[in-house]
């Protein structure tokens, strides 16, 4: 059973009787670096599979938000299909803050296009473009840190 993300602005206050709106529920027994660590196991499983636009299944091949929707999906928690929608999702960090498992997005003009899961020390996963496949990255490349839009937290400390 997937878990529902809250949505919620930035400047919304958790509610005391219930979890916060901006991130995903925990599932009991397992704590916020579980998830974390199962989110980039999940990730890393898929290493090496083919880019497919649209796409957002194993047997498929993925596009990067088909990507990113399917790993939370494995991991129980149900996010939106589209990189744009998803950087609406959780709460706004600054690089320098960034964890495994939180994603990051990058634009094209001033649309969000690409998004991808931090994985550490500077580098991320994702699924890039057509003829390509899932691969971990450098943040400080020159072209990701043009790009770069900014990241979001779905996982609460």
């Amino acid at each position: 059973m997937a878990l529902a993300l809250f949505s919620g602005s930035a400047e919304a206050a958790p509610r005391p009787d219930g979890p916060s709106p901006l991130f995903v529920s925990i599932p009991e027994r397992m704590t916020a670096q579980m998830m974390r660590e199962q989110i980039i196991h999940t990730a890393y499983s898929q290493l090496g599979q083919t880019y497919k636009r649209g796409g957002s299944s194993p047997g498929s091949g993925f596009d990067c938000s088909g990507f990113t929707s399917w790993v939370f999906a494995m991991t129980g928690v149900k996010i939106p299909r589209t990189s744009r929608e998803q950087f609406g999702k959780g709460i706004n960090i600054s690089q320098e803050d960034l964890r495994p498992g939180d994603m990051v997005f990058f634009r094209s003009g001033r649309n969000i296009s690409h998004v991808g899961i931090y994985v550490e020390k500077g580098y991320f996963i994702h699924s890039p473009n057509k003829n390509s496949e899932i691969t971990i990255s450098n943040l400080k490349s020159s072209g990701w840190l043009r790009t770069y839009a900014g990241a979001r937290r779905l996982i609460p400390d």
